[in-house]
């Protein structure tokens, strides 16, 4: 069965729980980021620190990069094409820059977005439009849906959640899987 896998994630610090509050939060768990997950179990997000070598923007990442508060997958049952336009969508954008301006509108209430840029939510929801999932035309730019706002229209697109509670990370030398 084809499908389509994003891992959305509460992380523990103060920072990353601004972005579940503020980001449409108040419902638990209050998501502060998500990673596209493709057929082969690599995770492609992008996030704006370099982690285990890794650098900032959209980045392939380890399984278990980070230790969570709480892990959600969230899978869709899609097409074999959908599942093959999924990992092509998401390998497509690994280098793009993160976005500051725009995860900055969520204390402010501003749009500010930088084209070809990325948070996280957003590079998510680009992704899922170019797979055909989500409408490329929305009343709100992508840049405006958070964590959570990935989460809710996951959901009314009728995708199963398996939740994980924090699985221990891989050692800090282990390889991306691509």
């Amino acid at each position: 069965m084809a499908q389509i896998r994003l891992q959305l994630v509460e992380a523990g610090g103060l920072f990353s729980r601004a972005i579940g509050r503020f980001g449409g939060g108040g419902w638990a768990p209050e998501y502060s980021h998500v990673d596209c997950v493709t057929s082969s179990g690599a995770l492609v997000g992008a996030r704006d620190d370099v982690l285990n070598g890794v650098p900032a923007g959209v980045q392939i990442r380890r399984q278990n990069y980070e230790l969570w508060v709480r892990r959600d997958v969230y899978t869709l049952s899609v097409t074999d094409e959908q599942e093959k336009a999924w990992d092509l969508a998401v390998y497509s954008g690994i280098g793009a820059k993160y976005d500051e301006d725009a995860i900055l509108s969520y204390v402010f209430g501003r749009r500010w977005h930088r084209n070809g840029d990325f948070i996280c939510s957003a590079y998510a929801t680009t992704r899922l439009q170019i797979v055909g999932l989500v409408p490329k035309e929305l009343d709100f730019e992508p840049q405006g849906w958070s964590p959570n706002g990935v989460a809710y229209g996951l959901a009314y697109l009728g995708a199963t959640v398996q939740r994980n509670p924090n699985a221990s990370p891989q050692a800090p030398n282990a390889s991306p899987q691509a």
